[in-house]
Order: structure tokens, then sequence, then C-alpha cells
């Protein structure tokens, strides 16, 4: 018998639907094919089928750093990186191989950063994931806490959402609100009597903000009237502390304050990295803060005032007290060099000096070590090795470029004694993290094996395309 196959189609006056599964709304069927995995159950008839086709054409796809995301007709679909549930999946699973279907009203966009990810809807913004500090905006706070079943942001009016490393920003059609830590004033809320804040509260900066870039201690605001600062200034981070204002070094600045530019000067992106600021504007870079090593291109002192580099910039990475700058089609290094992170002479480079590499490469990337990704898609790493931790399958102290031991890597998370390793399907790690991997006490793991349960999260190795 010959059945006619119809999706979404409105019945004629009188007309009734028959009691099979041909009747079911093509929504409902895309959540089956999802909750029994697609590749099993498309075939049971035309109509699965079709509604899997149609979905591929019809979805939008969301990348946030390996956790995907999938709107299909409102409904909202994740899989992926779940290491702080950031998938509204419970985090005992760190990884979904599958597409899980989160519960909420009808989505009709997203935001997401750091292990979190917010949600538009119908019915205000809802926010899961990683709530440190109670950055979701929730209402609730916990140190560590993972909120891993959607929760409605306690705010209304909300038009945008910018979620960065510890705070989360919620822009309204006439004032900024920010929830997260602000024990140093990174939120700029002009105070700090509330170091966490789990009810977003007003920002007190002035005049229309277009850009912003928040980081751990330190948040900047770009307005038409220049770009503003608040958070730690210690060593002079926030480029505070020029003659014409002193004994704001050090200090923490809750409400934020214009950061003396030179008046031609539009701000185009901000990088941070411990306490030392980079300022970039086209080409031009402006820099300060601390500059123990040289990290800022600058030669060595404790802190730096706000000072022009001479090396044109186009594109640079900083992380524990190492940059990669590039200028055209040549990269330099600069500040620490322990443990032979670059291939250079010297444990200190004060100045950005040339750096060469064995082979042509795509990207570099730059943690607690320094990665290269070859054209051919291998990393290499080197640098220090303690606990096993570059996943090279070596226990040598220091690695001069040996081949990361794990294939299709899209994200590297470098940490002290540990490294993750985000892949195309699923997460490994090599180092300190023996319980993590499966084994009955904490041990080092020299050969990277897949992560079964969540912990800490090291910082994410600072990425740069070539």
């Amino acid at each position: 018998m010959k059945i006619d196959v119809t999706i979404n189609t409105p019945l004629a006056d009188g007309e009734e639907l028959p009691d099979t599964i041909f009747t079911l709304m093509p929504g409902t069927i895309v959540a089956i094919l999802h909750h029994a995995e697609v590749p099993s159950v498309q075939f049971i008839c035309k109509k699965f089928y079709h509604c899997a086709m149609e979905e591929d054409k019809a979805s939008e796809d969301y990348d946030f750093e390996a956790t995907r995301l999938r709107l299909y007709h409102g409904r909202l679909y994740t899989s992926g990186n779940n290491l702080a549930g950031q998938c509204g999946a419970e985090p005992d699973t760190p990884w979904l191989c599958d597409f899980h279907w989160v519960r909420l009203p009808p989505v009709l966009d997203l935001a997401s950063a750091g292990n979190a990810t917010f949600a538009y809807t119908s019915q205000g913004i809802f926010a899961w994931g990683s709530n440190t500090h109670g950055r979701l905006g929730i209402g609730s706070h916990h140190v560590s806490d993972t909120c891993s079943a959607p929760r409605r942001v306690q705010l209304d009016g909300i038009r945008l959402v910018r979620p960065y490393e510890r705070v989360t920003l919620f822009f309204t059609q006439t004032a900024i609100f920010a929830a997260g830590w602000n024990k140093f004033g990174t939120a700029g809320v002009g105070s700090t009597k509330h170091h966490i804040i789990a009810t977003p509260e007003r920002v007190s900066v002035s005049g229309w903000v277009d850009e912003v870039w928040s980081f751990d201690r330190v948040t900047f605001f770009r307005t038409r009237k220049g770009l503003f600062a608040c958070g730690h200034n210690l060593n002079g981070a926030l480029a505070l502390g020029a003659d014409e204002m002193p004994g704001l070094v050090d200090r923490v600045i809750p409400s934020p304050v214009l950061v003396p530019l030179p008046p031609d000067i539009r701000v185009t992106d901000v990088r941070h990295s411990g306490h030392s600021t980079f300022f970039l504007s086209g080409r031009r870079c402006f820099v300060a803060g601390a500059n123990e090593f040289g990290q800022l291109g600058c030669e060595h002192s404790v802190e730096l005032p706000l000072t022009e580099l001479e090396l044109p910039v186009d594109d640079l990475i900083s992380a524990c007290g190492s940059t990669v700058l590039r200028s055209g089609c040549q990269l330099f290094a600069c500040g620490s060099n322990i443990f032979s992170r670059f291939p250079l002479p010297g444990a200190t480079l004060e100045t950005p000096t040339p750096l060469s590499l064995p082979w042509p490469v795509q990207a570099v990337a730059l943690g607690n070590a320094f990665f290269a990704q070859r054209e051919d898609g291998a990393w290499f790493t080197r640098g220090r090795n303690n606990h096993a931790k570059l996943g090279v399958v070596s226990t040598e102290a220091e690695i001069d470029w040996n081949q990361i031991a794990v294939d299709s890597v899209d994200e590297i998370y470098s940490g002290h004694d540990a490294t993750l390793f985000v892949t195309h399907d699923g997460i490994k790690a090599a180092g300190w993290v023996g319980l993590r991997v499966g084994e009955p006490h904490p041990c080092d793991v020299v050969d990277p094996r897949t992560v079964m349960t969540q912990g800490p999260v090291p910082a994410r190795a600072q990425p740069m395309a070539l």
C-alpha cells in the first residue's frame, strides 16, 4: 500500500490524522532522531529520512570552543564539550557524542564563551554551564558551581549578552548590567562591596558602548569618547598611572576611567595576560603594565607606563610571561623563555626577536608551553614537560619540538601540570590527570587518554592563525 508522506501540510476541513508514526510533527521526529542516533533511525520510513534531510538544510549550527549547538525551528540541540555542563546535560559526561535536546522555550539566538551558554528565547534569556562567581546572572553562585539545567537570567529587557572569562555583561536598551566576579572591580559597577554579583547590577559607564574586552581582573569599554577601563590596576595594567593620574598604580578601579591614549587612536582590539595589556589600533600597538620578563616587547621593567611599540603588529598572543607577535609574515617572540619555550637562546627575550620554525605552520598557540600546527594538521610542542603534561609520550623534563600524540586537535588547554586536548570526537588529557581518565589513584598520564570525569579546566592556550 502506498502511503503519501507529507511534512508540515495543513489538514483540510473535516480531515483527521491517522494514528500512525507518519503523523508525528517534524520537530518531534528530529528529537527522536537525535535521541536514537540519526544513522540508525532515519531510514525507518520516507518521512523520517525527509525530516533528517530537512534538518540539515534548515538548521543553524554554531561552534563555541568545541561545544556544538544546533538550532532547528526554535529547538536547541547540543553536543561536544560538556566539561562544565555547557551542553545543558548532566555534567557527569564531559563529552556528548550525539546531539542532546535542551528543553527551552523557542530559541531565537545564542551566545557562549568560557564554558557557559546563553539562549535568547521568547520568554527571556536562559543560561547554563559554568556559574563560577555567579557569572550566569541567575541569582545563585558558588565558587565552583556548575548549572547543567537552563535557568532564567534575573534581568528583564536584555537585548544583547556578552559572556567573558570572569563576568557577563547584559545590554538593555538604556544601560549595561554585569554579573560575576567583582573582587577587583572587574564588573565596573562602581563598588567592590559585593565580590560576587549573582544578580546583574548596573555598570557605571557613561556614553554609548560599542565594544567591550574583559579578562581575569580588568575590563575595557570602548565608547565614542574613548577607551574606559576598570578593575585591578596592578603594575599599571589599565594604563592608568602616568604623571597626570598619580596614585592609581596598583589600585582597584571599580568605576570605568578614561585611558590616556592619544586622541587620534581608536582601539580595535585589546589583549591581556597576567598584568600586561596590549592595545591595538590597526598595526599600531600600545602596551602597559607588568614587564618583568620583557613580555610587552620593551626592555625589562617591573611596570611599564603606556608606550607605543616601534614594531608594526598585525596579531599577537600572550601567556605566562611570554608573547608572540606577528608583523607581516614574520613571527617575533619576547618575554620569558624559561625551559626553552622558544627555539631561541637565553632565559628572557627583552625585545621582539625573530622566531624561526623548522617547517611551515598554519597556527601557533601559547600557554604553559609553545605549540605549533604544521601545514599537514599535526601539532608539535616544546617547553617544560613536568608530569609528562605535553602529551608527547615522553617523561623528559624539557621537550624540543615533539609531536603531540593526539589527532584532530581543535583546542588546547595548557595548565601547570596537565594539558587537555579537545578533538573532533572527545577530550584527551596528559599529565597529572590519573583520576580523570579512570585511574584509581592520582598519577601521571604519559600517553594522552580520554577524559572520563569533570574537573578543573586549565587556561586555554591562546591561538593565532597564520
